[in-house]
């Protein structure tokens, strides 16, 4: 298997080895990120090109609570089971919770805070870029194992916290932005507790994360 990862690296000029400066931003950010208790925001998604964004608001506790919703789709992390919730079908799914991973999706970046950080990143480079008149530090990485999937983070240089992303794959661009972020709110379980709405019923396969549309991602 690593013999078919670095070959596929090779043939395709993709660096197997993290550049120091860019690995040491992302343990900085990775510090912070474990070191949270709590988290809340909105994330504006952009599948391919789309010119209109789905709205996520979210909320999570550590270490496995979640509360993850648009106007067609929810996520909710309520410690002992994980639901996905298809809002206009009523339908949902329930799956017991793992005890140290919050079950969300897309959001890139956080992966630290979400307890599901990949051990394979390869830190290309870093960069800078002002995003909303915010100056960001550019992270760019990608998954040893599909080398092709590039993530570029943006990440406040003040705050250190992300500020937004983009994944590069083969046929498309998906984007992200995260707004009105909050660290270490006061939460507790109560939060986070959810049951299915009178009249849902469950469904036999759940579909993909984020339906149909992207590339993926390592946001959870």
């Amino acid at each position: 298997m690593i013999h078919a990862i670095l070959g596929a690296a090779v043939m395709t000029g993709v660096l197997v080895q993290s550049d120091e400066q860019a690995a040491a931003f992302y343990k900085t950010l990775a510090d912070k990120l474990k070191a949270t208790k709590t988290l809340s925001g909105k994330l504006e998604l952009r599948w391919g090109a789309e010119p209109s964004p789905a709205v996520f608001t979210f909320k999570a506790m550590r270490p496995n609570f979640l509360r993850q919703e648009t106007s067609d789709q929810a996520f909710y992390g309520d410690g002992t089971n994980d639901w996905t919730y298809l809002v206009k079908e009523k339908q949902y799914s329930k799956e017991p919770a793992d005890k140290n991973t919050i079950n969300a999706i897309w959001l890139v970046g956080f992966e630290p805070f979400l307890g599901v950080e990949p051990e394979s990143l390869v830190f290309e480079k870093l960069g800078a870029k002002t995003v909303d008149k915010i100056e960001c530090v550019v992270l760019v990485y990608f998954e040893k194992e599909a080398p092709l999937d590039k993530i570029r983070l943006f990440v406040d240089r003040k705050a250190l916290l992300p500020v937004g992303w983009e994944l590069e794959y083969e046929g498309g661009k998906d984007r992200g932005r995260y707004l009105d972020l909050k660290l270490d709110t006061p939460m507790n379980a109560a939060d986070f507790a959810w049951t299915p709405p009178p009249g849902a019923k469950p469904y036999a396969e759940p579909p993909p994360p984020g339906g149909e549309k992207g590339g993926g991602t390592t946001g959870g």
